[in-house]
């Protein structure tokens, strides 16, 4: 049987379990593929989004008599732009805001049904090119031990790697600022 398939690119989320990530590359380099790995740091990119992920390319050994695996050339490392350079103004205005701020004298838990917590683990990072969640917010219905889709984050740094979830929280699978 002639193979067809001469490379592949796959990108894994950091996210994504090691273990079925495993179960897919020993079969692959024991048929015939060698694998290159390049890890990739979204900061480094100039991004600013605070997550990496994992690039992936695989080249079967049939067309050529000898595969080396890729050598990948890394872009220079670069300042990553705030959260707060992506905040569309406009938008940026307090009737569009599901609550005031917790330090805001005028906020009423009482009255608006939300409620606020610290992070789990306070986050102590002051590290611009990293996300800092200074607290969560929660409507009294929500599930208070479930972070996800109730973190606001500092707009001096960067956003955390949004992960799609179906959640019912206050801001469903976005974030605050």
């Amino acid at each position: 049987m002639k193979q067809s398939l001469q490379i592949f690119i796959a990108i894994i989320q950091s996210s994504h379990d090691p273990t079925t990530i495993n179960q897919f590359k020993w079969p692959v380099n024991n048929h015939g593929w060698k694998l290159s790995k390049y890890d990739v740091s979204f900061p480094h990119s100039r991004d600013s989004i605070d997550g990496h992920c994992h690039i992936n390319i695989g080249i079967h050994r049939s067309p050529a008599p000898c595969i080396r695996p890729i050598t990948f050339k890394t872009i220079p490392h670069a300042t990553p732009c705030p959260l707060a350079d992506f905040i569309y103004i406009s938008f940026n205005k307090m009737n569009y805001s599901i609550s005031l701020s917790p330090n805001n004298p005028q906020f009423d838990s009482q009255h608006t049904g939300i409620e606020v917590s610290l992070p789990e683990s306070p986050n102590s990072n002051t590290l611009l090119y990293q996300s800092l969640c200074i607290y969560n917010v929660h409507r009294a219905s929500d599930e208070k031990s479930i972070p996800h889709g109730a973190s606001v984050f500092h707009t001096s740094h960067l956003l955390l790697q949004i992960k799609v979830d179906h959640g019912d929280n206050i801001f469903g699978p976005l974030f605050g600022v």
